[in-house]
């Protein structure tokens, strides 16, 4: 099996052979250089979508062949090899004038880059600190929000950061000043110097555009370089603010606990029985220690790539000293911007956002708890509550809202909407897309104290999904689709039905090693890409040859499904939509194939080579042909 852990160690057992007596990388370019190294980097990205949207060329991986590998490994041991600038698209911003821009590299240059992200990851990842969560193996937005449940009780304030457009004001030579104290290496240096300055190519004038600020746009290496970038921010913060704002072993004891405490001291001979149970009373709503003990301090802080919090145990005003530190910090030593407005400094008690999180402590500290029995008795202690880490249902409501799933009507009620666009798709496939919504949602806030309440959003997709169901088959509303489908909707075809959990309890579980998708992508993304194995350098499909063999990329389903739901799809698009992603046609072959020139039995062997055509897929194409 090839993954990036693999690869890592791979790279791993080969770094000592290039590690100087100053502890620097030289050579370890011939690492990036090998041919065998880039197709297991290809096999990893070959799956990803938008690696079949074409750059500045019209090159995608379709038609990739073993002797490109073989290039490419000669041109970077050579330094020949060069990046080339990155389309640059403007897609809309919902309710804004301004689009957004977005980068889409050649996907044949994000093989290169990704032997470099693992090369760079190998040498990197060691040093960084576990404050870090952000795309890093083995951590995702749960562990850093499993480590707020854990312990951002203990805090008063939270100081939220926020950095100024980060990923596009990151100066070149920042970057290269970090890398280059690890590595020596000079092409590998020239290699990344390219991949960082290439700039972007302009929709309107057709002219490529440069900076020497911000990581590129599309590239797999941003999330490093920003990583490596940030790293300096957390070896601050953990080297000189953090000591600086912890003090003392434990809290003094609070002088008004020590008042009530003494009436019910047994050698107390004034205090009556009435009196000492009273004082039990009035020691269970004062707190044990001294919330204001100037000699205690307490610090957390947690990022997420460019998001991180602080919290703080003090007083406000030393929260508000740290938020000028880190200010001051980042603008002379990674040249970013702390954006002043966004940064909010806030009591913990009223709640803060978080990775898709609300976070907020409870107003009662702690509890008492049975812990043993002695001689019949039982021993009770005091124990913290731990923070709250809820699903945030407000804005979720929000979120399906503009996904267009539900509405809100004249009145201000929430009312659930059709999605019209699912309506020319078959039932099982509708089905799918709603489940997909509902795993999305149950899996990411499985941690949360509310998830109970992933109910409320449940129900308005079930009756989406009714009246969905119910414009499709031209019934009159959606408890007609209920009455004809039952209470889950079930396809009478194939049997799927909605997906609807029977209890939803509290049980603060959390994916530490596995990247989720974030709730506000889940609610708004159309489709999910279908898993394939992988067919690379095998020999050809129609001549079973194993020389200059390339691998044909076909279409996913979701683009010619319109076609088919309208009748205007071919045969051949029928086959590139269904078939698996990539298919192994020597050149000859696969040249004719883009031309339109195979005979019919040729296409039926590439139409058999695949085994995973579904059978109402199969249906739609026998209308078609009729």
């Amino acid at each position: 099996m090839v993954n990036d852990q693999n690869l890592r160690m791979f790279v791993f057992s080969r770094l000592d052979y290039y590690k100087d007596k100053n502890n620097r990388y030289n050579g370890i370019v011939r690492i990036l250089a090998d041919a065998g190294f880039l197709q297991f980097c290809y096999m990893l990205i070959k799956g990803k979508p938008g690696n079949m949207s074409f750059g500045v060329t019209k090159e995608t991986l379709d038609g990739i062949s073993y002797n490109w590998f073989c290039k490419v490994a000669e041109e970077l041991k050579t330094g020949n090899f060069k990046f080339t600038p990155v389309r640059r698209v403007i897609i809309p911003k919902p309710g804004k004038k301004e689009g957004r821009p977005l980068g889409v590299g050649s996907p044949r240059e994000k093989i290169v880059q990704k032997g470099l992200q693992i090369i760079l990851e190998t040498l990197f990842e060691p040093k960084f600190l576990d404050c870090s969560h952000g795309f890093r193996p083995y951590r995702s937005t749960h562990s850093a929000l499993r480590s707020l449940y854990l312990k951002a009780h203990q805090h008063t304030w939270v100081i939220q950061g926020d950095i100024y457009k980060c990923f596009d004001r990151i100066p070149h030579n920042i970057i290269m000043n970090l890398i280059t104290k690890e590595i020596k290496c000079d092409r590998t240096l020239s290699l990344i110097r390219q991949a960082l300055s290439v700039g972007y190519l302009e929709p309107k004038t057709k002219q490529i555009t440069k900076s020497k600020f911000g990581t590129p746009q599309g590239s797999i290496l941003s999330p490093l370089f920003a990583n490596i970038v940030l790293h300096e921010l957390d070896k601050y913060l953990y080297e000189v603010v953090i000591p600086q704002f912890h003090k003392g072993r434990r809290r003094r004891t609070n002088p008004a606990y020590n008042a009530i405490a003494y009436i019910r001291n047994t050698k107390n001979p004034i205090a009556s029985e009435l009196e000492k149970a009273e004082a039990l009373v009035n020691m269970r709503k004062v707190p044990r220690m001294d919330l204001q003990d100037p000699n205690y301090r307490r610090s957390m802080y947690i990022r997420y790539a460019d998001d991180f919090v602080y919290l703080l145990e003090g007083p406000k005003v030393e929260a508000m000293t740290i938020k000028e530190m880190v200010k001051t910090f980042l603008k002379d030593n990674t040249g970013l911007e702390l954006n002043d407005e966004k940064t909010i400094i806030s009591n913990i008690r009223e709640g803060f956002h978080f990775l898709g999180a609300y976070i907020k402590t409870s107003k009662h500290v702690d509890f008492r708890m049975k812990t043993r029995t002695v001689k019949g008795t039982p021993i009770t202690m005091r124990a913290n509550v731990r923070a709250n880490v809820n699903m945030p249902t407000k804005l979720l409501i929000e979120k399906l809202i503009k996904s267009g799933f539900a509405r809100r009507n004249n009145l201000g009620q929430l009312l659930a909407s059709p999605k019209t666009d699912l309506i020319n798709l078959d039932h099982s496939t509708i089905i799918q897309f709603y489940n997909s919504k509902i795993y999305g949602l149950l899996n990411y806030y499985i941690f949360a104290r509310n998830r109970i309440e992933t109910q409320n959003l449940i129900w308005i997709l079930r009756l989406s999904l009714a009246k969905t169901l119910a414009r499709k088959y031209k019934l009159r509303s959606a408890r007609q689709a209920f009455k004809k489908f039952g209470p889950n909707l079930k396809d009478p075809n194939t049997d799927l039905t909605l997906y609807i959990p029977n209890s939803l309890p509290a049980i603060h579980k959390y994916n530490n090693t596995q990247n989720l998708t974030q709730p506000s992508k889940i609610l708004v993304q159309s489709w999910y890409g279908r898993l394939t194995q992988s067919n690379v350098f095998k020999n050809c499909t129609i001549c079973n040859t194993s020389s200059n063999v390339q691998m044909h990329h076909l279409r996913k389903v979701k683009d010619v499904r319109v076609k088919m739901a309208n009748s205007r799809a071919k045969f051949k698009e029928w086959i590139g939509a269904t078939q698996r992603k990539q298919i192994p046609l020597c050149q000859y072959h696969h040249s004719l194939y883009h031309q339109g020139k195979l005979l019919d039995y040729e296409l039926n062997i590439i139409a058999k080579y695949s085994n995973n055509i579904s059978e109402d897929l199969k249906e739609d194409v026998t209308k078609l042909d009729k």
